[in-house]
């Protein structure tokens, strides 16, 4: 008997069959090639390329903002540099890179052990140190052979930004882009949190809520409580079942040591919007030797049903929960490596901070005064992807964070301007035609 395709693999064959943008189209005004494709398919393209918060190692944002005229040519063609890095090269085998792991090869090693076999010990002397350009490295990253260590520098696989400016423009862009697939899922996503919510006990939305700002905040803090008591800060131990010591708790475990990250793997990268994996070795005397993957994901069903996560993602979670229990919600990147979310609390006409992570509920300074953060970025954005300046509500003053940025007051304003005249574009042609646009 003979079998019929299933629906979606037709789909997805006609979506590969679309025309692609052509090379030499008009750039916008924004420097980004643009392309009038049908609303069918974006949605094709959307299904066959998963959203996800971080972006491909070699994504260009806003370039055009700043990135013109020949310097900025000059400056981007050192996009080619050579790096230093460690690496494993076995005959009829594809090699295995790390970068930021210079002064522990140890952990490179462990990663080789993880990956090809054998002890990590066997592997010591036939590491060595070679350089390679960053399209080489991209490429390892993709095909999950590369090590990125914890010294690496962030941003170290993206291409150079033409100054401050343009890197700065396509951070936002990358946020504000991130929150419009977002909400682009939303529908689902809130039913699976109101579901979610049910099923664990959540204290259920007052009728006051909307008009009763005492009433809602009272809701807002029992529902931040319940949060915070089912989802516990994650510390990662060892995750096999038969390690005599896993470690796991509030506390960080002494002897499982953190490898690096890696790239996810496809099925991680389309159900859970994964952005990379980190690996933890359960080493030491009491340990037994197993590497522990600790996904990054960024899909609230997923979270949800695993129930580890840090700021990243416990703050996807809360904003669902928020979301589905009817209040306003935007999210707030810190660009020093936080993130929390800030709740619209009826009659009271102004965005009330809250952090999952630490329990805390419209404690702006918490960073600054308890954690001695010298803030330079720190920006909302809404359902929609607008982005909003919120940097003195978190700040010490004005002095502190203005001394911080490279950018003048005025640059930063044109360009989260640009980028929500880009956000406002896209939202009226449909945020898959954005994507797409890509």
């Amino acid at each position: 008997m003979r079998r019929r395709a299933s629906p979606f693999a037709l789909l997805l064959c006609v979506a590969w069959a679309l025309p692609q943008p052509r090379p030499g189209a008009e750039p916008a005004a924004t420097g980004r090639l643009r392309t009038r494709v049908p609303r069918m398919a974006h949605f094709l393209a959307l299904a066959r390329l998963p959203p996800t918060v971080a972006l491909p190692p070699d994504a260009v944002g806003l370039q055009g903002l700043a990135a013109t005229g020949p310097a900025a040519a000059a400056q981007l063609s050192g996009m080619e540099e050579e790096l230093c890095v460690l690496e494993y090269a076995a005959i009829g085998q594809r090699p295995l890179l790390a970068v930021g792991c210079n002064d522990d090869i140890d952990r490179f090693c462990e990663f080789i052990a993880h990956k090809r076999g054998r002890t990590a010990a066997w592997y010591n002397a036939l590491v060595r140190n070679t350089t390679a350009t960053r399209a080489s490295l991209v490429r390892a990253w993709k095909s999950e052979r590369l090590l990125y260590g914890r010294e690496a520098r962030p941003g170290l696989l993206r291409p150079d930004d033409a100054g401050p400016e343009a890197k700065f423009a396509r951070q936002v862009e990358e946020h504000a882009r991130a929150q419009l697939c977002s909400t682009l899922a939303g529908r689902g996503e809130l039913r699976a949190a109101r579901r979610y919510m049910r099923y664990h006990g959540a204290p259920p939305t007052p009728m006051n809520a909307a008009h009763d700002g005492a009433a809602a905040e009272a809701h807002v803090r029992a529902l931040l409580d319940w949060f915070c008591a089912l989802f516990e800060y994650y510390n990662v131990g060892c995750m096999n079942d038969n390690c005599a010591t896993p470690g796991r708790g509030p506390g960080r475990p002494e002897h499982v040591q953190m490898l690096g990250s890696v790239a996810p793997r496809r099925l991680e990268r389309f159900f859970s919007h994964a952005s990379r994996a980190e690996l933890h070795l359960c080493a030491g005397e009491s340990g037994c030797g197993a590497v522990s993957r600790f996904v990054r994901m960024n899909r609230f069903s997923h979270i949800a049903a695993a129930r580890r996560g840090r700021c990243g993602e416990y703050s996807i979670a809360w904003l669902c929960f928020l979301r589905a229990a009817g209040y306003r919600t935007r999210r707030v990147v810190d660009w020093r490596d936080h993130v929390w979310v800030e709740v619209m609390l009826a009659g009271s006409g102004r965005w009330v901070h809250t952090d999952p992570c630490e329990c805390a509920f419209d404690q702006p300074r918490l960073y600054a005064d308890g954690w001695g953060k010298r803030h330079d970025f720190v920006l909302a954005f809404s359902e929609m992807g607008e982005a909003v300046d919120v940097t003195p509500a978190y700040a010490i003053d004005a002095q502190t964070w203005r001394a911080e940025r490279e950018l003048t007051d005025e640059v930063v304003a044109e360009v989260i301007a640009s980028v929500n005249r880009l956000v406002s574009q896209q939202e009226r042609g449909g945020v898959a035609g954005w994507w797409l646009g890509r």
